[in-house]
């Protein structure tokens, strides 16, 4: 579900968001929320995290308090989701080749570039 509501093709230089980043990451946000009633032993943290950073392969949580950033990155899709078949066969095609997945430059430039923006966290 979050994937429909987070979705965007991205291009390397050239993206193309489906959605409004805010309006993806309020929604993880909520969702964060709903996660933490279900973890009572970590609820007090999850409660604490905002969602710093979300887009379809990766979404990036930031704890102000203590000053600690969480990534989340997306695996392969086991389901046929439209907005995830094509980039997820492409990378796997990719896998058997030798080669590594495409979506993981792209990832690794996001963690990147959260990284930066708290270099102490």
């Amino acid at each position: 579900d979050l994937l429909t509501q987070c979705g965007g093709q991205r291009r390397p230089g050239n993206p193309i968001p489906i959605v409004d980043r805010n309006d993806c990451a309020a929604r993880i946000q909520t969702k964060l929320s709903v996660a933490a009633k279900d973890y009572p032993q970590h609820e007090e943290v999850l409660q604490r995290l905002q969602v710093e950073h979300a887009s379809l392969d990766l979404v990036c949580f930031i704890d102000h308090l203590e000053e600690r950033l969480f990534f989340a990155v997306r695996g392969t899709d086991r389901g046929m989701n439209p907005l995830t078949t094509p980039r997820d066969m492409h990378s796997n095609m990719n896998i058997i080749l030798g080669n590594g997945p495409a979506r993981a430059v792209p990832a690794l430039e996001e963690y990147k570039s959260a990284r930066r923006r708290y270099p102490k966290f």
